[in-house]
């Protein structure tokens, strides 16, 4: 059996054990610092499971730009692949996704690190 089918169902299934419901939208375009601005209306908007919002750590300060926290969501079964278009909503708090990073085992994704900037 290929590695990516024993992997992915296990990383599905334990996010659904611990992880908490997000809200995750997505604009047409890019959201600007600067001007803390971003078209009115997001043209996707999806509930998901990630996890918990990790704060980032003074060791991974290097490789982790403008993201003050990080979460993970499994591939299997996504209702989106996330981007830097992507905003994350939880309890109410909004986060920027700043870096999307692709977690493979074997050819297939098993979970997406979203880095996160709050806004």
């Amino acid at each position: 059996m290929a590695l990516d089918l024993k992997v992915n169902p296990k990383v599905a299934a334990l996010l659904k054990r611990v992880g908490r419901v997000a809200t995750i939208e997505r604009y047409p375009t890019e959201y600007d610092f600067k001007t803390n601005s971003r078209p009115a209306a997001p043209e996707l908007s999806v509930q998901a499971t990630i996890t918990p919002i990790l704060e980032k750590r003074r060791s991974l300060a290097d490789d982790m730009t403008d993201a003050s926290s990080y979460c993970f969501m499994a591939a299997e079964g996504a209702p989106i692949v996330p981007t830097t278009a992507c905003f994350l909503i939880v309890d109410g708090k909004r986060w920027k996704i700043v870096e999307v990073v692709t977690h493979s085992a074997g050819t297939t994704p098993a979970a997406y690190e979203m880095r996160l900037a709050n806004v």
